[in-house]
């Protein structure tokens, strides 16, 4: 499991400055239009989709062939990419949180709580996004699954809006109650469906003939 990860980390760095150049200038944009909640999640979710990259890097190389021919499982291989979606997600969390916490700290507007609350949701969020889309990625490939990520990804945001429209049209408060709840409930529900997704996963893989 460490080499895996080790690979996929290696691999990935050739993307790194790219990436942390498109990150501090959109997070920048977002800062100047008072966005300072939705960096933290956005570079999350975007952190968590260099997942994307590590399956196009294999699929390049040819890497799975070379992999099930060493002492490493199918099941193994399968776990390595939702643990490397995770230390992305964490990754692109720890990210934001300094540009946010910097950003408050330059506008005199420090909140912990605040802080607190996003980077939870952007954890959740971001990795909520990862075990969405690595089935789709065992199951079609990274070339044809990209068409896919996006178009789920639209549809959670049209979910996440008809559900604040819903709220909204109703007159529904959004209560210190009812955020606990959601609170104690979103790590459970987020542990049941990440089981689901690497079921599905082992079963796509390991359909696959190499």
């Amino acid at each position: 499991m460490k080499s895996l990860l080790l690979k996929d980390i290696y691999n990935i760095r050739q993307n790194m400055k790219q990436m942390l150049l498109i990150l501090l200038f959109i997070s920048a944009c977002m800062f100047f239009n008072s966005s300072p909640s939705g960096v933290m999640v956005f570079v999350s979710v975007l952190f968590t989709m260099m997942t994307v990259t590590t399956f196009a890097i294999d699929e390049q190389s040819h890497w799975e062939k070379y992999a099930l021919i060493m002492p490493i499982s199918r099941k193994t291989y399968v776990m390595e990419k939702y643990m490397i979606c995770l230390m992305f997600t964490l990754a692109g969390m720890v990210f934001g949180f300094i540009e946010t916490f910097i950003y408050q700290l330059a506008t005199h507007s420090l909140d912990a709580v605040f802080l607190g609350s996003c980077a939870f949701i952007s954890i959740m969020l971001g990795f909520v996004c990862g075990i969405l889309y690595i089935p789709i990625l065992f199951r079609f490939g990274s070339e044809q699954a990209r068409l896919i990520i996006i178009g789920v990804i639209a549809f959670l945001g049209l979910v996440g809006y008809l559900i604040y429209w819903f709220f909204k049209a109703l007159s529904i408060p959004v209560t210190r109650q009812l955020l606990t709840a959601a609170g104690f409930l979103s790590p459970i529900l987020l542990l049941l469906f990440a089981a689901i997704s690497y079921l599905l996963s082992v079963r796509f893989f390991q359909a696959k003939e190499f």
